[in-house]
Formats: C-alpha cells, structure tokens, sequence
C-alpha cells in the first residue's frame, strides 16, 4: 500500500480527495510543447508497472491534453498491447480533442509504426491563445 504524500513543490494543495485515499504524488518535469524525454517515459512506465493491479493512476499536465496523451498513449502501446490508432483513440474519446500536435503524433508513430494516425483539428482555444499571443507579442 501507498504512503500518504504531499508534495511541497505544487502551487496548489493537493485536491481533497487524496486525502481520503492512500496517494503517491509523482511529479514528472517536462517542458510546455516539449516531448518527453526517453528516460522520463521509462519512469512513467516503471511506476505505471509499479502500482498494485487495483490501483488508479491519475495523469495530468498543464491542460490534459498533449503530453498526458502522449504518454498514456505509449503506456496503452506498451502495457497494454493497442495498436497506437486504438491508443491514440481512446485517450481521445476521454479527452476530445485527443492529442493534437503534429509532431507527439510523429515521435509516436515513428516509435511504433503502423498506419498513421490521424491528426486531430486544434481545439477552439488553441486559436483563441495564438490570437492573443500575437496581439500582445509574446
């Protein structure tokens, strides 16, 4: 059983429920837009395998979107024995629009091959924050 944990480096407490659960909090590191790293997606699958079979793990980045369906994206690939079309599929049927960024769509599928998937439209805000980041030059 997992020991109850609170982070000290999160800007925010943690979500209430972790309380009232035995939680490990994993923080992984990984730049806005930034692919992870091979050895940062070996630990995710390390503690992924690491988990009791009745466990849950929760997966979350800045928007839930990119990076955190990449990654269980390659955990479904790899654990779990999807084909990355079906991986890519599901994440995106939790999380619409599903991973969007052309190139974690490429790193995935030059990692694993198949038929290519598809890439997914931008999602409306996406839109949105380049119109902004235009008009105030960041």
């Amino acid at each position: 059983m997992n020991t109850p944990w609170k982070p000290t480096n999160w800007r925010r407490p943690c979500p209430s429920w972790t309380r009232l659960l035995p939680t490990r909090h994993l923080k992984l590191a990984v730049g806005g837009h930034a692919l992870p790293p091979p050895p940062l997606v070996e630990r995710f699958l390390h503690e992924l395998q690491s988990l009791p079979a009745d466990a849950v793990a929760v997966v979350h980045c800045t928007h839930g979107i990119n990076r955190t369906g990449f990654l269980i994206a390659i955990a479904l690939v790899r654990l779990h024995g999807y084909s990355l079309c079906d991986a890519l599929d599901a994440f995106a049927k939790i999380r619409p629009p599903g991973v969007w960024r052309e190139e974690y769509i490429k790193a995935l599928h030059d990692s694993f091959g198949g038929p290519p998937p598809p890439v997914p439209e931008k999602p409306e805000w996406e839109h949105r924050t380049e119109t902004l980041t235009s008009r105030w030059g960041g």
